[in-house]
């Protein structure tokens, strides 16, 4: 009889089998998975710029060359022998790996020993900078590597915070270090800061330096930058007014203004002791240049043209300050005037924006931001603002414009002998369209006539009214305007003006006691002689809601003077719904109040009164100011 096999036969092998198979590394560990493309950039694109841990790069290279267990255990021992191999080494590989190496050292420090971070950043900013700049780089390849970027964001980042640490606090304000030296056990740094010769901008005349990656910008449409090298930074000014570098046409109290930092490296010298390596640290100004020449390379410079301004708005407050700026004249008017956002540059032509009704000067920000941040536009003009209470009566509002342009060729082009101020752009929203338009016209003694029935020399008056009543009534057109730009202006008034609630909100708007007074002691003077309409009227100054009815005597007055026809006038029309032309309106202004039969060109935009923030509008006057460029240089566009 056969015995019958036990099962355990033929399972006890196979278990041996298998677990021979495991233990001996038979078994295989690859594999390949299929991810998203995101999920795998993500995880190769992991640095020490958005870590706490290197690059996959750079800790392969660790591992080639079994220096993985020494940076665990001696990360700055192992950085201090890789620094010094680069002295005798072109090895690209070991620059990569060491700025980053050496950055993430650097925030390790930063805390509890600022000198060693310091060095470490020096170490980091020193063969990034030397990277970027070799010669041996070609053009095309460098442009497609990502370790350009990565090693320019590492020099960045480690410029930047080196910036911090050269930042000293004291209780009279902020001052940068001068110069210092700082040790390795194999090179001797001497750091300095640069002369402030143009295009480079003096630190000192910041009260605070903030690297502008420090912000996150938000409710502005775009951001504009332009990648190279350098630290993109936020300089603020506490009182911009009592700084000689800045002056009285600069927004206070607080003033924000884009600038770049540059570390820069001189060749090193080699002595018996230990390598020798001076460091300077300059600050330039992107308004004013784009690229700088470093190692006899042209190269372009890192900036930020977006943050710096998003800063200044937010700090400013522009809805309050609109709001009030109508309704509380009398508080606001101190703070009227023009404003620059940059030095004066003379070789730039002059571009002024003047706002409208219940409004400031912060509603241009979108437009000024992409006008900025188109490079051809930036390099050739200057954008100024002026802003105002708009209660004022436009009469009043427009002799502040004209007393704020005199005053600021006055103070830079004192002798008139700067063609570019002759070429300047007026930019009028709303009723700012209206003040641009006092700018252009030559009433002579027109809105004189209207209220006086004598000659002004023989009004019974002092100087100082007589001099008031001039620059009210007898102006003359500016003749250093040479084109305009019209947007959703209401040349024959607005019908809304007469409506009852504009009524109503006029009685809320608190005019400047001095000018209430001026206008009292006028009308109180019976020795004067005054028009039947004048006499007639029931209050003896109108707010500018009054003003812009069409039947008011300004709006009436100010059509009788067309606009003069050497210059080019150019209108962009807000029209809601689908109707264009004839019978459509923006809501506030309808098309026959702001359509100019004479302009050298009409765009009509799908928008409601604000057609200025509209994306067609900006793209609009971009256009214009190039147009501008090319008669200026006698081409055909």
């Amino acid at each position: 009889m056969k015995r019958r096999l036990s099962n355990s036969w033929f399972v006890i092998p196979i278990a041996f089998t298998l677990v021979i198979l495991t233990t001996t590394g038979c078994n295989s560990p690859y594999s390949v998975k299929r991810v998203s493309p995101l999920q795998l950039f993500v995880k190769r694109d992991k640095t020490a710029l958005n870590s706490n841990h290197p690059s996959p790069r750079t800790l392969q290279y660790l591992r080639l060359r079994f220096l993985t267990q020494s940076y665990k255990t001696d990360p700055a021992s192992l950085i201090e022998q890789l620094h010094q191999e680069t002295f005798h080494s072109n090895d690209m590989s070991l620059t990569l790996a060491l700025s980053e190496l050496a950055f993430l050292q650097g925030k390790e420090y930063q805390r509890k020993n600022p000198v060693q971070a310091f060095t470490m950043y020096l170490i980091a900013a020193e063969v990034s900078y030397r990277y970027l700049l070799n010669e041996d780089l070609e053009t095309v390849k460098a442009a497609l590597q990502p370790d350009t970027r990565l090693t320019a964001e590492v020099y960045k980042h480690a410029v930047s915070n080196l910036i911090g640490l050269a930042i000293e606090s004291r209780s009279n304000g902020t001052h940068l270090i001068r110069e210092n030296c700082f040790e390795t056990n194999s090179t001797h740094y001497s750091f300095a800061l640069e002369p402030s010769i143009p295009p480079r901008i003096d630190p000192l005349s910041f009260d605070e330096l903030i690297p502008a990656n420090q912000f996150e910008v938000n409710g502005l449409s775009n951001e504009y930058f332009s990648y190279g090298l350098g630290v993109p930074l936020i300089g603020i000014v506490h009182e911009p007014h009592q700084r000689e570098q800045w002056g009285p046409f600069f927004p206070g109290p607080d003033f924000m203004y884009p600038l770049s930092g540059v570390l820069k490296f001189d060749a090193p010298k080699n002595t018996k002791s230990k390598r020798q390596v001076h460091c300077s640290l300059g600050f330039y100004d992107p308004l004013a240049t784009d690229t700088i020449t470093l190692e006899q390379h042209n190269v372009p410079l890192e900036a930020d043209y977006t943050t710096a301004l998003a800063f200044q708005v937010q700090k400013l407050n522009p809805t309050k300050i609109g709001f009030k700026g109508l309704l509380e004249s009398d508080l606001l008017l101190e703070r009227a005037g023009l404003y620059l956002l940059e030095p004066y540059r003379p070789d730039k032509i002059p571009v002024v924006m003047v706002h409208g009704l219940m409004s400031s000067a912060m509603t241009w920000v979108p437009m000024f931001n992409d006008l900025r941040g188109s490079p051809d536009l930036r390099d050739r003009y200057q954008f100024w603002f002026f802003n105002y209470p708009t209660g004022l009566p436009i009469l009043y509002s427009s002799m502040l414009l004209r007393e704020q342009l005199k005053a600021v060729r006055d103070t830079y082009d004192p002798n008139h002998n700067n063609p570019n101020f002759d070429h300047m752009v007026l930019v009028g929203h709303s009723m700012g369209g209206l003040l641009t338009r006092m700018m252009l016209i030559n009433p002579g003694d027109a809105f004189y006539n209207y209220v006086f029935d004598e000659p002004i020399e023989q009004l019974p008056v002092s100087d100082d009214m007589r001099e008031l009543v001039k620059k009210l009534f007898l102006f003359e057109r500016q003749k250093n305007i040479s084109r305009a730009i019209f947007i959703s202006t209401p040349h024959r008034g607005s019908s809304l003006a007469d409506r009852w609630y504009a009524k109503l909100g006029t009685g809320l708007i608190h005019l400047p006691r001095n000018m209430m007074q001026s206008a009292n002691t006028l009308l109180s003077n019976k020795d004067i002689q005054y028009t039947e309409k004048i006499k007639n009227e029931s209050q003896p100054v109108h707010t500018s809601i009054q003003l812009l009815s069409p039947s008011s005597p300004f709006i009436r007055q100010s059509m009788k003077f067309p606009l003069p026809q050497d210059i080019p006038y150019h209108s962009i029309i807000g029209i809601r719904d689908a109707k264009q032309g004839p019978g459509s309106s923006d809501g506030v202004v309808d098309y026959e109040s702001s359509h100019l039969e004479y302009a050298v060109s009409e765009l009509w935009i799908p928008s409601s009164h604000s057609a200025h923030c509209h994306p067609l509008a900006i793209q609009e006057v971009k256009r214009i100011l190039r147009l501008h460029l090319q008669d200026l240089h006698g081409r055909t566009p």
